[in-house]
């Protein structure tokens, strides 16, 4: 599931699209189980993914049945 998010203009700034990252409870224990270094590490990757979600090397389109979603 994703929900797009449109940020506001400021000074001209293009209009921004961020998604929703949402997180599985087992991804929300192993979160709270790290140090602040590895929390930091982790809010980055997650804040990268909302505004680029198809932008890493690792990750695939969906297809079948799945596809758009």
């Amino acid at each position: 599931m994703r929900t797009l998010r449109l940020e506001g203009l400021k000074g001209g700034q293009r209009l921004e699209e961020m998604y929703e990252v949402l997180i599985s409870h087992e991804a929300e224990k192993y979160y709270k189980g790290q140090d602040k270094n590895t929390k930091r590490r982790l809010n980055k990757c997650i804040d990268n993914l909302s505004k680029e979600p198809l932008s890493g090397s690792h990750i695939k389109r969906l297809h079948g049945k799945l596809e758009g979603k």
